[in-house]
């Protein structure tokens, strides 16, 4: 009951009951390469997208998922019932390719209206609705990939994207700083180290800078208890 209630709490959080004059939904991610685009990310894409249709049909929602549309395949999953994987099983032990060799790779089946989700045009697309953002409109982005971390400089924490792509926390802080000052940003991370991906909310990504004046956001990220610790 406790997980049902909390689901629930989040995304009226996330939905509020009242949309405003224009309420636009940015869902990105996937993997950097077919082997780390598991199915799991792909099935959260797709129920995260068929609960905003549901909720809120008058959003509209941008989907920018590994390759977009191209034929290749982008997604895997492990499936050790196939009868060739179980004959090639006792081989690829020899090889200690047996975990490899129980994995299916397809094409994802997220293919209405997405976009590839690489650096550049992850990066356009945001432009274009920041710049295009009007006073008392909203807009929402979620990712849903894998997250990179660097230790050195934990601005530089970044969201692993297509072809091996990233984009950091500096980098998102530019974009969202193109927003009209009256437009509420909120954003939702879950991936690993997204803790540093607060300090968005900060001028230049700094927190000596104070608040950045053009933004008024609601931050959920996937760190539990420790939102504001820079690592997973």
């Amino acid at each position: 009951m406790l997980s049902r209630i909390y689901v629930i709490s989040l995304w009226v959080t996330i939905f509020p009951c009242c949309a405003h004059a224009s309420s636009q939904v940015v869902i990105f991610g996937g993997g950097s390469t077919p082997n780390d685009s598991q199915v799991s990310i792909e099935l959260n894409t797709l129920w995260i997208s068929e609960k905003i249709k549901q909720l809120h049909p008058e959003r509209t929602i941008h989907t920018l998922y590994t390759d977009g549309n191209a034929a290749g395949v982008d997604v895997h999953r492990r499936d050790p019932s196939k009868n060739e994987m179980e004959i090639g099983q006792p081989l690829a032990r020899i090889y200690n390719q047996h975990r490899k060799n129980q994995h299916v790779y397809n094409s994802s089946k997220i293919a209405e209206n997405v976009s590839l989700s690489n650096s550049e045009t992850v990066a356009k697309t945001l432009t274009e609705l920041f710049d295009g953002t009007k006073p008392g409109e909203d807009l929402l982005l979620i990712y849903q990939g894998h997250g990179g971390h660097n230790p050195s400089n934990t601005n530089k924490n970044h969201f692993r994207l297509w072809d091996n792509t990233k984009m950091t926390v500096a980098e998102l802080e530019s974009l969202m700083s193109r927003a009209n000052p009256k437009t509420t940003v909120r954003f939702v991370l879950p991936q690993c180290f997204s803790g540093a991906f607060t300090r968005s909310i900060y001028k230049e990504a700094q927190v000596e800078n104070g608040l950045a004046i053009r933004m008024a956001a609601l931050y959920l990220v996937g760190t539990k208890k420790r939102e504001y610790e820079d690592t997973d």
